[in-house]
């Protein structure tokens, strides 16, 4: 959202919360937007009437889709971005032309590879989430974490929620819980 000037148009690798954000708040100052994602269809993390209703509010704004796609190359050639892949259903290959930019929305990890969890025998899931309860309370029960490292919903409202429950039980002594359901 720095960009000195409005692209021609985007194409945005991913089609979870980030990258449709991006979509469209691009598609709405003008842009030319097309989402390319490796599944079947945006938002796959939430229930599929959720992501259909989505995605056709958003192809009626003008957003262009291209499911199933997978990416395996992309290459500058001249002023163009070159977008080499194969769709994931049909094995067909593609190769598509960007003029303006591209944004990578495919996904977060968690930063937490060089904290020294594991000298401390701090839980972590398999790709490196620290684990907490609902009172934000790791393995550990003297320590607490809160926002993207957890293996909680990664959102800032959910983040500034947790942080505040976190702190008050590590700090205060209490017993609140996070209530994603409000």
């Amino acid at each position: 959202f720095d960009l000195e000037e409005k692209p021609e148009s985007l194409t945005i690798l991913g089609a979870g919360y980030i990258g449709l954000e991006i979509a469209m708040a691009y598609n709405r100052l003008g842009v030319k937007v097309r989402i390319l994602e490796f599944t079947d269809r945006v938002l796959r993390t939430q229930t599929p009437d959720i992501s259909t209703e989505l995605e056709k509010h958003m192809m009626e704004e003008g957003i262009e889709f291209q499911p199933n796609d997978r990416i395996e190359k992309v290459e500058k050639q001249g002023n163009n971005i070159i977008i080499k892949g194969k769709n994931a259903k049909t094995e067909e290959p593609f190769e598509l032309i960007e003029p303006g930019y591209i944004v990578i929305a495919t996904g977060t990890k968690p930063n937490t590879g060089k904290l020294g969890l594991e000298n401390i025998n701090l839980e972590v899931e398999k790709r490196g989430y620290i684990k907490v309860n609902s009172q934000m309370q790791t393995s550990l029960s003297h320590i607490y974490a809160a926002g993207d490292c957890t293996n909680t919903p990664a959102f800032v409202y959910t983040a500034a929620k947790e942080a505040k429950i976190a702190a008050r039980n590590a700090l205060a002594g209490e017993n609140n819980q996070v209530d994603y359901t409000g």
